[in-house]
């Protein structure tokens, strides 16, 4: 072999670890991971905050869903008692002792003779109002507490 031979086979020939280096570095370089291993998935106590939360709304709907439904058959009987004929012309005594009638078949617990606000005013225009608060216990000495005002006109 000549000696220009051996000098252009000597500066191409790379030595082996610098050619497993660079393979490995590629190789890393391409990983979508680049580096140490990412953690995923969560852990124990961001699970345990989840499910904490999760049963705190849990309950919160439990408690509170009874008053709402309470609350949605106040305001069916209001409405019909606006749509009932004559019930303008009736005394403040027979609409409250009607409303009371229906919240008992009802068995609407919260709301009393003392919740229930008439106003009549010129015209024959009667407003029938009913303004009350339910306090349901959440936990230990707790409680919540919601407030409703509803009103009708009747004519």
């Amino acid at each position: 072999m000549s000696q220009k031979n051996m000098l252009n086979t000597q500066q191409h020939q790379r030595p082996a670890s610098i050619g497993f280096q660079r393979s490995q570095m590629r190789r890393l370089l391409r990983s979508p991971l680049r580096g140490p291993q990412r953690q995923r998935g969560l852990t124990g106590i961001a699970i345990a905050l989840i499910l904490v939360l999760i049963a705190f709304f849990a309950m919160v709907l439990i408690r509170l869903f009874p008053v709402y439904m309470e609350h949605f058959n106040v305001t069916t009987h209001l409405k019909s008692l606006a749509e009932e004929v004559g019930a303008s012309k009736k005394t403040n005594v027979e609409i409250i002792a009607t409303l009371v009638k229906r919240f008992d078949l009802d068995d609407v617990k919260h709301v009393t003779s003392d919740d229930i606000f008439i106003e009549r005013e010129k015209g024959g225009l009667v407003i029938v109002a009913i303004e009350y608060e339910v306090r349901t216990p959440a936990m230990a000495n707790i409680d919540m507490v919601v407030s409703f005002v509803d009103e009708v006109e009747l004519q």
